[in-house]
């Protein structure tokens, strides 16, 4: 009897074993709060906490979330939001990254150019000029900024064109087939910013 219950107990912990690790827990309560204007956000570059409402008080426009996005950037697991930022007509003023770290919401800033096509696996497009673009990956976030790095790009030089695809020099029709096949990845999906999407979602 003895023995049965050891191969019994031996299957449990070899099932348990295999199981997959527990998804993190996701801070929605945290985004919540600073998305209604509850609790200040820590701007990243400064460490100064802020409301949402108050961010870039000092323009003579206002700049306000206009859409939100759920997406896991930095491939920890933890989701971070993406703030769509407008001011009037202007639907691209800037880009927000949102990120809970140590109980609080900090505040990473993107130009708009810097965080196009948002993809569920965390991956982007970037451009810096016409002839500078690509696809990117934040590979950790900071105190003050972030960290990020291309992994499929071209950028400008006085020979033409210069092609790379996964870090490595490329032809121009590798590079083309590369972003096709970045382009067919599945985008984020862009929620207006209320507060029955925001209740709804976090």
């Amino acid at each position: 009897m003895e023995q049965f219950f050891r191969q019994i107990i031996a299957v449990i912990l070899s099932a348990a074993a295999a199981l997959p690790p527990a998804a993190p827990p996701q801070p929605t309560e945290d985004f919540r709060s600073v998305l209604l204007g509850e609790t200040q956000m820590v701007l990243a570059w400064s460490q100064e906490k802020i409301f949402l409402n108050e961010y870039r008080d000092d323009l003579d426009f206002e700049v306000e979330p206009a859409r939100f996005a759920q997406v896991d950037l930095d491939g920890d697991g933890i989701c971070e939001i993406v703030l769509w930022m407008s001011f009037g007509a202007n639907m691209y003023a800037e880009f927000e990254i949102l990120r809970a770290e140590n109980g609080e919401i900090h505040c990473y800033p993107q130009v708009y150019r810097g965080l196009q096509d948002i993809k569920t696996d965390g991956t982007y497009c970037g451009s810096s000029g016409a002839g500078d673009w690509g696809y990117y990956k934040i590979l950790s976030f900071g105190e003050t900024e972030l960290e990020d790095e291309p992994f499929t790009w071209c950028e400008s030089s006085e020979q033409g064109e210069l092609y790379y695809v996964n870090k490595e020099p490329a032809s121009r029709q590798e590079f083309e087939s590369a972003c096709a096949e970045q382009d067919a990845k599945e985008i984020i999906v862009w929620y207006e910013f209320t507060p029955e999407n925001i209740d709804a979602l976090l």
